[in-house]
């Protein structure tokens, strides 16, 4: 299992604009913009129950979905993974790392990794690619 979900490709459009509205309208925040174009969004995995939610304050308790995406010329650059706050990664006997890509295989968070791959399989479909499996 490698630690991000890494898809490259090329595009004559420009593809910011739909990552954009892409990322308003599943609730990813951007959190950076490196000097290099690389644009990264974050989406912060937000628990149900109040005794789940007690222990996952603070952002080393944290646990999200990334993406980061980066247009050079017509060259597109995509990553996605997931990070696991300290409090999850204790809560699963260390079982979970801190970060894994998002595509499939394995036993370790099915769930998560599919939860996390349904919204960027609509984004990868509206940029004219194959779904991540």
């Amino acid at each position: 299992m490698s630690k991000r979900t890494v898809r490259d490709w090329e595009s004559q459009a420009d593809v910011m604009p739909a990552v954009e509205k892409w990322a308003s309208d599943w609730s990813y925040r951007g959190v950076g913009e490196d000097s290099d174009g690389t644009r990264e969004f974050l989406r912060p995995w937000r628990y149900q129950t109040e005794w789940t939610a007690a222990l996952h304050m603070g952002k080393r308790w944290s646990m999200g979905w990334h993406v980061s995406i980066r247009q050079t010329g017509t060259q597109v650059h995509l990553e996605a993974w997931i990070t696991y706050g300290l409090a999850y990664r204790i809560m699963t006997l260390g079982l979970m790392p801190r970060e894994m890509g998002v595509q499939g295989g394995g036993f370790r968070d099915r769930g998560g990794r599919s939860l996390a791959r349904s919204p960027l399989n609509l984004l990868v479909a509206k940029l004219g690619q194959p779904p991540i499996r």
